[in-house]
């Protein structure tokens, strides 16, 4: 019965043309590149860049990796780019990566506060609490301290004083000294300052309790074209560089020493990392925030999703950092069968869930059975001639819309004339 319900939702998502995070197994496709994003995502290491055409399966890939992820013991935040999340502004990138953060426990779903919440507990029982790296960093070592005050006196984390912490780090305000030494990190510092430094020390907390690492899921990037914008465009290209340094597990940006240059440029002093000329932002580098030993085994994986004549910038910026770049084919005629044949499955499935009458199920089934090879074979026609949208995604919608015409016949349903219509 559970299977049903899932089924149901499923069909009721690809019915308004979304995809459903639970059950994205069940409607994937064998392909090669499914087994690419399968390799990468067993690998210690590395970037990955999908280009696909419009409506080829680029966030059903994103979907497919993210619960192969979770599955397997990763942290994994999907973020879209849009408007409020342009690259040239790593602050408000990282504001919503940290926000989508999730893992699975259990089989239930945790954030990110859950995790810092379960490694200060982790450390306090342990006596660590004041020697820790975590909680001598100045930011997260400010938030930790209140998670154990709350700790104990036997209250959680869902407290005003760590969420009005969290939001002071994590989302820049509001904009006053909140018993802390350093401001917050800015949205314009486009580098590896210290977004970066608090998002490997979260990493690094989290494989001790046990996770894999992080995954950083980003889709959607050709809305980050920043053709004609040479300002933005250098912010972007420093921000894909200290990605790229992260994702090879390169400990660089915990260790790397800074010092203070003067730009020409902007006229003023800035921070400059001596091994990357990276630009930093905030508390200079101290020895006590870094754990011992520069050999960091990080785990961090990022992968890039973008429409294929799209993204001219970051597409240029993912080859000259050396990212593996997979484009996702057109299904050939034996996986669009497949993929049907998957969704009749599920179908048939949530027509079980929701009708009450065993009878008209059976019917349905029976019936189906009948016309199941003319059915497949007139969506495959009618996507294959057409010159316009072949896509995978309406490949999907067409078959949900012939399924659910065809349901309606109820006693009739032999009679494919209106079915065998379908556009």
């Amino acid at each position: 019965m559970e299977q049903d319900c899932i089924s149901k939702k499923i069909i009721q998502f690809l019915e308004l043309g979304i995809i459903a995070s639970e059950g994205i197994d069940r409607i994937t496709v064998d392909t090669k590149e499914t087994q690419v994003a399968k390799d990468w995502i067993n690998k210690k290491d590395g970037s990955l860049v999908i280009v696909a055409p419009y409506g080829s399966g680029k966030t059903h890939m994103n979907r497919f990796m993210e619960k192969i992820a979770l599955d397997q013991g990763y942290i994994v935040s999907y973020l879209q780019f849009n408007r409020q999340t342009p690259m040239h502004l790593p602050g408000k990138i990282f504001e919503h990566v940290f926000r989508n953060m999730k893992y699975l426990k259990e089989g239930k779903i945790f954030n990110i506060h859950n995790i810092i919440d379960e490694y200060v507990r982790f450390k306090h029982s342990k006596g660590q609490n004041n020697s820790s790296w975590f909680f001598l960093h100045p930011y997260l070592g400010p938030l930790s301290r209140i998670v154990l005050e709350l700790h104990n006196k036997g209250n959680t984390i869902d407290d005003p004083r760590y969420f009005r912490m969290w939001k002071y780090i994590f989302e820049g305000g509001p904009k006053y000294q909140y018993g802390m030494n350093w401001m917050p990190p800015n949205n314009y510092s486009t580098t590896s300052n210290l977004y970066f430094d608090i998002f490997i020390r979260i990493n690094l907390a989290a494989q001790e309790l046990g996770h894999k690492g992080i995954i950083l899921l980003f889709d959607e990037l050709e809305q980050s074209d920043y053709t004609g914008r040479l300002d933005w465009k250098e912010k972007s290209t420093r921000f894909m560089k200290a990605l790229s340094l992260i994702s090879k597990n390169d400990s660089i940006l915990a260790t790397e020493k800074v010092d203070r240059v003067f730009d020409d440029e902007i006229g003023k002093e800035i921070t400059v990392g001596l091994e990357t000329d990276l630009i930093y932002f905030g508390p200079k580098k101290n020895i006590r925030y870094i754990p011992s030993g520069n050999n960091l085994d990080l785990n961090i994986k990022c992968a890039f999703s973008i429409v294929e004549g799209q993204g001219v910038t970051f597409y240029e910026l993912a080859k000259e950092f050396g990212f593996p770049i997979i484009t996702l084919e057109k299904l050939t005629y034996e996986e669009e069968i497949q993929l049907i044949k998957k969704i009749i499955l599920i179908f048939k499935e949530s027509v079980k869930n929701e009708s009450q009458d065993y009878e008209f199920y059976n019917e349905f089934i029976k019936d189906f059975e009948v016309v199941e090879e003319k059915f497949i074979e007139k969506i495959i026609n009618i996507i294959e001639s057409d010159e316009i949208d072949n896509s995978v995604r309406r490949l999907v919608r067409l078959t949900v819309k012939g399924l659910s015409i065809f349901k309606q016949y109820d006693g009739k349903r032999k009679n494919l004339e209106e079915l065998l219509m379908l556009k």
